[in-house]
C-alpha cells in the first residue's frame, strides 16, 4: 500500500446477530433442504416422500435467504491512526482520515422486521462510505469523527506511555 497509514488502533468485524424474518426463514430453508437430501423427512412424516429436487429447491432459497447477512458477516473495517480500511467480499476501500468531512450514524429498520446500524461516512470528495453491520458502530464512530491529530478514545496524546521510575 502507498499510503501511510500509520499504526493500527481498531478492528471492527460484522455480525451475523442482526435478525429478521428473512434470516429466520432461511435458516428453516437450509434446515428442511438438510432434512430432504438426508432422508429424515421420511422417517419423520412416512405419508410425505421427499425428493432430491425438493431438497436443492429448499437449500438454494436457503443460501438467497442468508446471503446478505453472511457477506455483512464477513466485513471488517481497521481503523489506523490516519486512515479508514474498510475489507468486504466485493473489495477493499481505503480512506484517509483527513478526507473525511462527516460521520453520521443512524439505526435502521428492514421491511423484514430487523434492525442494523449504519455509519454514513461523507467524504470531501462529495462522496460517502456506508458501512452497514458492525459490532460496536458507536465505537467505530468515535474513532471515525475524532480528528486526525488527536488520540481516539482511552488513548493518551502518543500512546501508552511507561511509568516514570519510581512510581
Amino acid at each position: 500500500m502507498s499510503v501511510q497509514l500509520g499504526r493500527r488502533v481498531a478492528s471492527f468485524r460484522g455480525t451475523f446477530t442482526q435478525g429478521s424474518y428473512f434470516q429466520y426463514a432461511g435458516f428453516l430453508a437450509l434446515a428442511l433442504g438438510l432434512s430432504s437430501l438426508t432422508g429424515l423427512t421420511e422417517t419423520l412424516f412416512p405419508d410425505r416422500t421427499g425428493t432430491v429436487a425438493d431438497g436443492l429447491y429448499a437449500l438454494g432459497a436457503g443460501t438467497v435467504c442468508l446471503a446478505p447477512f453472511v457477506l455483512r458477516r464477513l466485513q471488517e473495517v481497521v481503523v489506523y491512526e490516519h486512515g479508514v480500511v474498510r475489507r468486504r467480499l466485493t473489495g477493499t476501500r481505503t480512506v484517509m482520515k483527513s478526507r473525511i468531512a462527516h460521520v453520521q450514524s443512524t439505526r435502521k429498520t428492514s421491511i423484514w422486521g430487523g434492525t442494523y446500524d449504519r455509519i454514513d461516512v461523507t467524504l470531501n470528495k462529495g462522496t460517502a462510505l456506508r458501512i452497514t453491520g458492525i459490532k460496536d458502530p458507536l465505537h467505530l464512530m468515535s474513532f471515525l469523527a475524532a480528528p486526525e491529530n488527536t488520540a481516539g478514545p482511552g488513548q493518551a496524546q502518543g500512546g501508552w506511555q511507561p511509568p516514570a521510575p519510581g512510581n
